[in-house]
């Protein structure tokens, strides 16, 4: 009885040894796996890092890491989808960091880098690409730049800010030529409300307009419509102080502002009255009526309003019913 009580004993000691070791191991074993996975988190994030400073070359010796497979899945970036880029937006960089800016356009207009992290760097330096381009450029290069820009690699704000510039400088090397048609052309924009490219446009149609003999009226039309806040560049603005000193005191520019002013009031209204509006309101949209008819009663005043286009009916000055 005792041996087997003695070997019982050495069998649980054995295992529970066995117990105490294996545990051992599987904590080390965790340990191991935690630090493993802490390692690739941080390659991970070096690789990122390298993406977002945009320092490519080191991007691309870092991807070139045997473990770059077991990387991966601790990382948001793609990196085939970067590594396949790469050799484009490092090209692109060595371009943008020598100044070389038109080529920089060029190249990406062939090969634009819109799939991946990369892109966002390249296309922040395609607008300062553009923007150097433009503020060192002559006319004549700034007008050929707009053939070699697209569009679409820009912010709405951007593209708009960079059109009317080029615009701008277009219309003061066609200016230069004498081709006055040719700016009334690039610069009858109906998104350029309130602008330069807007005042730019109408100064010059006073300009066209006096040459061909159109009458006073015509021209100081387009003069009213020059945008009171746009400061105009030369030479259009010395065109326009002399037009303005030849029309502005006259009876023909006030008849002009006037015309301008009650059109500018009318934009916005409705096409026809609607029950509700006020007398006011209805003349402002159909104007004077041809025919009224009115009638009062212990109620007030009614009246039918009669128009080419239909009847409307107010009740104490307020529109009850309308008729086509």
């Amino acid at each position: 009885m005792k041996k087997f009580y003695i070997i019982f004993v050495c069998i649980v000691l054995v295992l529970a040894i066995g117990g105490i070791s294996y545990y051992k191991h599987q904590k080390r074993m965790e340990v191991k796996e935690e630090q493993r996975v802490e390692q690739l988190n941080q390659e991970a994030k070096t690789i990122e890092k390298s993406v977002d400073q945009g320092e490519y070359t080191k991007t691309s010796t870092l991807l070139k890491n045997p473990k770059i497979g077991e990387i991966q899945p601790y990382s948001q970036y793609d990196f085939h989808l970067i590594k396949d880029e790469l050799k484009s937006a490092i090209q692109l960089q060595n371009l943008f960091n020598k100044g070389e800016y038109k080529e920089y356009l060029s190249q990406y207009n062939l090969n634009p880098i819109q799939e991946s992290h990369l892109d966002s760097y390249a296309k922040d330096h395609y607008v300062t690409s553009v923007s150097e381009l433009l503020k060192n450029g002559s006319n004549q290069e700034k007008m050929a730049l707009g053939d070699l820009i697209n569009y679409e690699y820009l912010s709405l704000g951007d593209a708009n800010k960079i059109r009317e510039e080029i615009t701008i400088a277009s219309a003061i090397e066609y200016y230069n030529e004498g081709n006055l048609e040719e700016i009334t052309y690039i610069t009858a924009d109906p998104e350029s409300e309130g602008t330069v490219v807007e005042g730019i446009y109408h100064v010059v149609e006073a300009k066209l307009s006096q040459q061909q003999g159109a009458p006073a009226d015509t021209i100081s039309l387009d003069l009213v419509k020059v945008p009171e806040f746009a400061t105009l560049p030369e030479p259009f603005n010395s065109v326009y102080v002399k037009l303005m000193n030849q029309y502005e005191d006259t009876e023909d520019f006030e008849i002009a502002k006037q015309v301008v002013e009650e059109s500018e009031a009318k934009e916005g209204l409705p096409s026809r009255p609607a029950i509700g509006m006020t007398a006011d309101e209805v003349r402002s949209i159909w104007g004077i009526p041809t025919d009224v008819n009115r009638t009062e009663t212990v109620n007030g005043v009614s009246e039918q309003w009669v128009y080419t286009n239909g009847y409307v009916y107010l009740d104490n000055g307020v529109v009850t019913a309308i008729q086509d």
